[in-house]
């Protein structure tokens, strides 16, 4: 997002077919609030995420179509440690808090940009 704001091309490291899952921050807050409300769950952890995954590339195309920005990424060597695949298992979180993630992946994308851009959310 920063460097789509600035007109910067993006550094991706590795071939930036991993993938992670994104989750908006509404998403992240509501977990919490229902965590720090729900019974009987004090001290347990819980993954918070949406249970699906975007690749890297295919979030830098996203991107692209929110700002505008067309520059193919730099792409460095893969970091060391870094994980390929990342998916978040929320059923316990579904289960024991009642969370369910709300905001799809894309509409978060466009007031994370805003915010990036300084034009709010």
């Amino acid at each position: 997002m920063k460097h789509a704001a600035s007109g910067e091309a993006p550094r991706i490291y590795g071939d930036g077919r991993q993938y992670r899952d994104f989750v908006f921050v509404e998403d992240v807050v509501t977990a919490n609030l229902l965590a720090a409300t729900a019974e009987h769950v004090a001290g347990e952890v819980f993954n918070i995420g949406t249970g699906r995954s975007t690749r890297i590339y295919r979030l830098w195309e996203m991107i692209q179509g929110i700002s505008g920005c067309r520059l193919d990424p730099v792409f460095s060597p893969e970091r060391q440690g870094d994980i390929r695949e990342s998916v978040a298992d929320i059923e316990r979180a579904r289960l024991r808090l009642g969370f369910e993630p709300v905001y799809p992946f894309e509409k978060g994308l466009i007031p994370t940009y805003r915010w990036y851009r300084g034009t709010g959310p």
